[in-house]
């Protein structure tokens, strides 16, 4: 019985990728469901009569005798050799539009148009040339260059991965892969005082990002562990401003980082933690994150559980104001010195493009600058609940102490914040209204002179939007 039993599960979620296995347990996580129910989502996901698989080989004792027609092939790449040439297992090369299916008569190389903004390229537009299927290939790669109409320059970057299958029992792939882009990411104004003098450019960044992935993942598909290892070294260009040596110059700086993540990815118990250590430009940051969800017994009702602990060691002065500390309010544009993350005003410090950040650090909402920031070591809670009924909205609680968050002996240790958030999109796009906090976050706002239109911040994750990434995600979760 185990056969058929896997048998169905590899057709229907290779066929289908994860729709049935998800319909399924959002269906049923909170009820128990009988024989037939199974059946009854299964077809309904995967449009098709299975009759064939319940009633007969598990509701009847008939003798089984089935042929089997066709069968789904994962590895395409070594059903063509040729006699003669250089790549003798290729086959034939043809073009296609978007994203293919796999075919293992031909080599595709595909072509998607693309199109994006940000307030320093403005709009820029062109095409992504790629092998991307949804069957993943030994060599994968992509190349996406962009015409920016603000910078009137090509922008973009690109990327190839190699993926190796060891026959280890701990291991189940190894991603070796490296990729480059380059975007700008500020305005660069400078003016003498006496008007004799003025300076007008954009400032660049170019990234060339080269990592290893050691991936586990359980045996048994009825389990949710899996984990990954990623060492990277990442290498930063970047323009400094022009009034830091009163010239235009840029640098290059070297980061290295090692990050672990672990993930139970079942929808009753959902838990993620994460280890990370990043290493470059005088300074050393070393990181632990673990996230809970604890249902209350209703579909898509429960509480988000969030604990951060983190230790970094900076320069007194951060070399060319590059600052990388531990901020009590994660990070805004111009704290992510990795530049792994997309912002659509990257260094603004008014206006709404301003107020996108990451939940990053002590995970508070309220913007709070460079004023409460660590040098040492820093410790964060954060919990958000789901409301009663039909309302979309969830209530949170962040709770936060670092090293020097009592330097003046005026505030006590301990920061906290109330607030609500509406995620429009769940983990894409979130919006934070915090109404209520700590003194010491009250002298912030009051420094700042912030409004209450002001405190209104959001999460926007374009990265999770990027359809390559979203296909990774069906085919290995």
């Amino acid at each position: 019985m185990n056969v058929f039993k896997n048998f169905i599960i590899f057709f229907l979620l290779i066929i289908h990728s994860s729709t049935c296995k998800a319909n399924y347990f959002n269906e049923w996580k909170f009820r128990h469901p009988h024989s037939d129910d199974m059946k009854l989502v299964f077809e309904r996901s995967s449009k098709k009569n299975l009759d064939w698989f319940f009633s007969d080989p598990i509701g009847s004792i008939k003798k089984l005798d089935y042929k089997i027609i066709k069968v789904p092939e994962l590895y395409q790449n070594n059903n063509t050799i040729k006699m003669k040439g250089v790549f003798r297992k290729t086959e034939k090369i043809k073009l296609s539009i978007g994203i293919n299916q796999g075919d293992a008569s031909n080599t595709y190389i595909s072509f998607l148009p693309v199109a994006g903004w940000n307030n320093y390229n403005n709009i820029m537009f062109g095409a992504v040339l790629h092998n991307i299927s949804l069957y993943e290939k030994k060599i994968e790669y992509k190349i996406m260059p962009l015409y920016a109409i603000g910078t009137k320059d090509i922008e973009g970057g690109g990327d190839v991965s190699f993926h190796y299958y060891p026959k280890n029992k701990n291991i189940y792939r190894i991603t070796l892969g490296t990729g480059i882009s380059r975007y700008a990411f500020g305005k660069d104004e400078y003016s003498k005082p006496n008007g004799a003098f003025h300076y007008s450019g954009m400032l660049h960044f170019t990234k060339i990002n080269t990592k290893i992935t050691f991936s586990h993942k359980q045996k048994n598909s009825q389990d949710h562990f899996s984990s990954n290892l990623t060492l990277r070294n990442i290498l930063i260009n970047r323009d400094i401003p022009y009034s830091y040596d009163f010239k235009k110059q840029n640098i290059n700086i070297l980061y290295w980082q090692a990050a672990f993540e672990r993930k139970n990815s079942n929808p009753l118990i959902n838990s993620t933690q994460k280890l990370n250590i990043t290493t470059g430009n005088k300074m050393m940051i070393a990181k632990g994150e673990m996230t809970n969800f604890i249902g209350y017994g209703e579909a898509k009702k429960g509480f988000n559980l969030r604990i951060f602990v983190g230790y970094t060691s900076v320069p007194a002065q951060s070399p060319y104001h590059i600052d990388s500390r531990m901020s009590l309010s994660g990070k805004s544009g111009i704290d992510d010195y990795l530049f792994d993350e997309i912002f659509l005003g990257r260094t603004e410090e008014k206006g709404i493009l301003s107020q996108q950040f990451v939940n990053d650090y002590a995970g508070f909402k309220t913007p709070t600058s460079f004023y409460r920031t660590s040098e040492k070591w820093m410790f964060g809670f954060n919990v958000n609940t789901t409301l009663p009924g039909l309302l979309p909205f969830r209530l949170f609680t962040n709770i936060g102490v670092f090293d020097n968050s009592d330097n003046r002996g005026v505030y006590g240790k301990i920061s906290w914040e109330i607030g609500v958030d509406l995620p429009v999109i769940k983990d894409i796009f979130v919006i934070y209204f915090p109404f209520a906090y700590s003194q010491d976050l009250k002298d912030v706002v009051e420094k700042q002179k912030l409004h209450a239109g002001n405190l209104i911040r959001f999460e926007l994750y374009f990265n999770k939007l990027n359809p390559f990434d979203i296909i990774k995600r069906s085919i290995t979760e």
